[in-house]
């Protein structure tokens, strides 16, 4: 229950992360950033809503394979990062932060 809870609240955050940063996107690659970001977000949705299996369970059941979809979905994170950063440090409004970014 506490880790459904848990990725709830990481869904909100980058939902609103994808919300915050869709009007400082101008690049190509911050638009592929963006779409990873969502996909990534649905995925996060996705694995907290459904339960996982249990440990000592034989067969996988549909709660457990869609839980597992959604986490590999979720974990997509690391790709949207590297290119959201790198269409941000071109953005002149966020040069200021570009050492930070990058």
């Amino acid at each position: 229950m506490a880790d459904d809870v848990r990725l709830r609240q990481l869904d909100g955050q980058r939902r609103r992360l994808l919300l915050s940063l869709a009007s400082q996107i101008r690049t190509v690659g911050g638009y592929i950033g963006l779409i990873v970001l969502a996909i990534s977000t649905v995925g996060f949705a996705l694995a907290a809503s459904f339960t996982t299996d249990s440990l000592t369970a034989t067969a996988a059941t549909d709660h457990g394979l869609r839980h597992n979809l959604g986490a590999v979905l979720g974990s997509k994170m690391s790709g949207a990062a590297c290119f959201l950063g790198w269409s941000l440090a071109r953005n002149v409004a966020w040069r200021r932060a570009r050492r930070r970014i990058l």
